[in-house]
């Protein structure tokens, strides 16, 4: 018999650890820096803390999760991300009536049972961060500042000449809001639901689930329709106009070059306004 690592996992060779160990132990100084205090959450959660928090029409629940049933005939599921763990973490343990701002990160192992593809295990590691208060275009700069230079740092260790926007390129965009994220959901309802034929398969069951996802569908006859609507910042309100504004003055003032990508969405139903 032929023993071999299951599809999607991998074995961690020392030569790897060392990487790894660079990688986080720069990150973790990153986010110190920035006040944010390290917490480890369950591997294994209730399935239902998924589903209820993101919906059965979203990505994550679609993308088959490790979801199986223990002894006790209770559903457990593999952590497919970390976001929800660490706000039942907060509720179970009564954080939120802590002052505000709630600064946290964690980072490990995460489990989706995707298609195995280079760059993407069933098993793969994050870096999570959550921030829990009032999030202004103030700490949005912050996070986006903080993550550019988590991914920046490591390297110039190796490449000190090279500059940022040599090594990636910053999009923005936002949702909107509660008050106008719907208007621009129906708006895509009723101008896509007249042509779905001409949209992916994949697609029309969004059409359905989860229209924001079809903006940024890879099939080039999604593209095409994508391209015949209004763009979501046409459907902003006033809040979340200004909102964008701000970030976008903070950005510059940071020296932060980015790109509006109006089409950037995630497959996640709680995302509202500002995603990059």
């Amino acid at each position: 018999m032929k023993f071999q690592s299951v599809r999607g996992f991998k074995d961690w060779l020392p030569e790897e650890f060392i990487r790894y160990e660079f990688l986080v132990e720069t990150a973790k100084k990153i986010l110190k820096n920035y006040n944010y205090q390290e917490v480890k959450i369950s591997i294994l959660e209730k399935t239902d803390l998924f589903v209820r928090s993101r919906g059965e029409v979203t990505d994550i629940v679609q993308k088959e999760t490790y979801t199986f049933q223990d002894r006790n005939q209770e559903f457990l599921t593999l952590r497919p991300e970390a976001t929800a763990g660490i706000c039942r973490m907060v509720i179970e343990n009564g954080l939120y009536m802590k002052p505000k701002p709630l600064k946290f990160f964690t980072i490990g192992p995460m489990f989706r049972h995707e298609r195995p593809q280079k760059g993407r295990l069933r098993e793969f590691y994050q870096i999570d961060v959550e921030f829990f208060g009032n999030l202004t275009s103030w700490y949005e700069a912050e996070v986006i500042k903080m993550s550019i230079n988590i991914l920046y740092s490591p390297l110039k260790v190796f490449y000190k000449e090279v500059e940022n926007e040599d090594l990636f390129t910053l999009e923005i965009n936002s949702l909107g809001c509660e008050r106008c994220r719907p208007n621009y959901k129906d708006y895509l309802l009723s101008s896509l639901k007249g042509n779905q034929n001409a949209l992916c398969g994949t697609c029309q069951q969004r059409l359905e689930r989860n229209p924001f996802r079809i903006l940024d569908c890879k099939n080039s006859n999604c593209k095409n329709e994508i391209q015949k609507l209004e763009p979501i910042n046409k459907f902003w309100c006033e809040n979340c106009k200004l909102h964008f504004e701000e970030l976008s003055e903070l950005l510059n003032f940071l020296g932060l070059k980015y790109v509006f990508n109006p089409y950037l969405v995630r497959g996640l139903d709680y995302y509202t306004r500002t995603i990059f």
